[in-house]
């Protein structure tokens, strides 16, 4: 079991850290994009009229599009292509209109009833922000392209998204990603928004959404296997241990990675036509169910459950109850301003239990309960990372994208290395454990049981090494005469000094147990006779007549029968060579009351 904990730990230690690696490498790897789009071959017209040049600079870019021209069914030539149109300039306009009322007819027209807003000048590569109602909104694109592009929306609070236009094609990606085509056209996208929105629109070259999308699925392909590793390894660490905590450690991980999986929508590529599984409401039910189980959790592991038990059955579990009921609520609601004020108010909720939470926590690392401080430091950036998202809404691009999910994937890290300290904690109290049972609590010597299981690995030993096993059976000459005299504590004191006397005598690699009342035993596993009887010889001189000092005013003179078996080849088991000793020592000590009678006699 030892070796497998250790075993465990290790490979969780390797393949974690890569994940974490990996992530930050690919966060910051993102947090440059923008330098290194700019880099990018642009197309206008100076650059695009060499196309050999554009092939040079970046080969890996002109690759990736002809894989995407494969699948997306396209056999134009690209480079012939960008050189034909090089003299135009690509171009896109937009225009949002919302409807006062719920329905929408077939046809996607606008009615007198709708708010328009001005139209607006696209910048490609740079994101513009419209902000849309609770409801229907219609966004008209128009568009005069020399290249192919892409136009992508922002999937928070967005319910669902139409559009007609034969030659437009959805792309298999996270947000909803639109492959707009070479040519004069207009296209309008119809948007149904779960509350008042600020909805973010991109427009971008190719090479950039793919460039973009790359980073950001390596990015979230290494978070997702560090919470797998780390989510596994804890909960069949949990199940062979018995530890509730672990389960619910596995718990957490499994539904904020659910989270980001849905937050992110990596699940979009491979499901497009589930629209309720990857609706906005599975993701904040997956929200809840993390709040949930990371406050059960937390409070386990650093013990605030016992500490403040009141604060936390009565306070800390029920709000985060909350939180859950509304996430459930909001499953099955329809958008609605109701629906609008929960989840703001879920949102606070949840940042206001955090907070409790670190408070608990700082208070649990000021009394220095084990691994606090670290559970401290992990819900530190947690917290920062959330308050940054709920209060400072629509903030800098990289950190409202990958701030929350590096400072979970922190979180998990940190909380692996808890649960860790945790196993090692409970491996330590094991072993003491099983050492205070195998052990004579008066001698500081192995008990019975001890004994008969160490006897048995130098019996297995002999077993596959060969060599001679020896065994000393010692029994103390008129021990109850020394217990009816002089008390049971004076007893006691004469048998810890003889287990002393036998372990100084002993090499630290025999087996030294108190089997009985006065009775000892010494095994060991030697290479010959001579070191055999080396051991038994120096047991009898230092035994026999031995005068014990118990304090300053009593001094004991005490002798000891000493049995010697030595087994050339394995025995039975141990309690055979125990009987053989047992002999052994009978006999000899028979003997040596046969020789005091007869000497009184004489």
């Amino acid at each position: 079991m030892t070796l497998f904990f250790n075993k465990s730990q290790s490979v969780l230690k390797r393949l974690s850290t890569a994940c974490l690696c990996v992530l930050v490498f690919a966060c910051f790897d993102a947090s440059s994009s923008d330098a290194l789009n700019s880099s990018i071959p642009s197309t206008a017209p100076s650059e695009a009229a060499s196309p050999e040049a554009s092939s040079s600079d970046s080969p890996n870019l002109d690759v990736l599009i002809s894989n995407f021209y494969l699948f997306a069914d396209s056999s134009a030539d690209l480079s012939s292509a960008r050189a034909e149109q090089a003299a135009k300039i690509d171009k896109c306009a937009i225009q949002s209109f919302s409807e006062v009322g719920p329905r929408i007819d077939n046809s996607h027209g606008v009615d007198k009833n709708q708010n328009r807003a001005s139209m607006r000048e696209l910048n490609k590569g740079q994101a513009i922000t419209l902000t849309l109602p609770r409801g229907i909104n219609k966004i008209s694109v128009q568009c005069s392209l020399n290249q192919p592009s892409v136009i992508s929306f922002d999937r928070n609070e967005l319910l669902s998204i139409e559009y007609r236009n034969a030659d437009i094609k959805r792309l298999a990606a996270t947000s909803p990603s639109y492959l707009l085509p070479v040519g004069t056209f207009s296209v309008d996208f119809v948007l149904n928004t779960h509350a008042l929105e600020s909805k973010k629109i991109d427009w971008q070259s190719l090479d950039a959404f793919l460039y973009k999308s790359l980073v950001s699925n390596i990015t979230m392909a290494a978070f997702y296997g560090l919470c797998v590793v780390l989510m596994l390894y804890v909960f069949f660490m949990g199940r062979i241990l018995g530890d509730r905590s672990f389960q619910l450690y596995s718990l957490y991980v499994f539904c904020a990675a659910t989270f980001f999986l849905l937050q992110e929508g990596q699940l979009h590529i491979f499901l497009p036509d589930q629209s309720f599984l990857l609706s906005h409401q599975m993701y904040v039910l997956f929200a809840g169910l993390t709040v949930m189980a990371a406050t059960v959790f937390i409070s386990k592991i650093t013990d605030i459950d016992t500490t403040f038990p009141k604060f936390s059955y009565f306070g800390l579990i029920p709000a985060a109850f909350v939180v859950l009921l509304i996430a459930i609520y909001m499953l099955f609601a329809e958008h609605s301003p109701l629906a609008s004020f929960l989840g703001r108010f879920m949102a606070l909720l949840t940042l206001a239990i955090m907070v409790a939470v670190l408070l608990l926590v700082m208070i649990q690392t000021y009394r220095r309960v084990p691994m606090a401080w670290l559970v401290c430091l992990s819900l530190l950036s947690m917290v920062a990372a959330m308050a940054y998202r709920v209060v400072i809404a629509h903030g800098g691009e990289f950190l409202e994208q990958y701030g929350l999910i590096i400072a979970f994937a922190l979180e998990a890290f940190v909380f692996a290395i808890v649960v860790s300290s945790r196993i090692q904690r409970i491996k330590i109290d094991k072993q003491q454990a099983e050492s205070d049972a195998n052990t004579d609590s008066l001698c500081n010597v192995l008990n019975r049981r001890g004994w008969i299981a160490q006897a048995g690995m130098l019996l297995d030993a002999q077993a596959n090494k060969g060599g001679l096993l020896s065994l000393l059976y010692i029994d103390l000459d008129d021990f109850k005469q020394i217990n009816d005299s002089y008390g049971h504590e004076c007893g006691d004191r004469v048998l810890d000094i003889v287990a002393k006397i036998l372990k100084n005598q002993s090499r630290d690699v025999d087996v030294v147990g108190r089997v009985g009342g006065d009775e000892f035993v010494i095994a060991g596993h030697f290479d010959n006779q001579h070191e055999c009887e080396g051991i038994a010889t120096r047991l009898r001189e230092r035994l026999h007549q031995l005068d014990l000092q118990i304090n300053e005013d009593l001094s004991i003179n005490i002798s000891a029968s000493i049995g010697h078996v030595v087994f050339d080849e394995p025995a039975k088991d141990v309690k055979h060579m125990l009987n053989l000793a047992d002999q052994s020592m009978y006999q000899l000590k028979k003997k040596s009351r046969t020789n005091e009678f007869a000497g009184a006699f004489n």
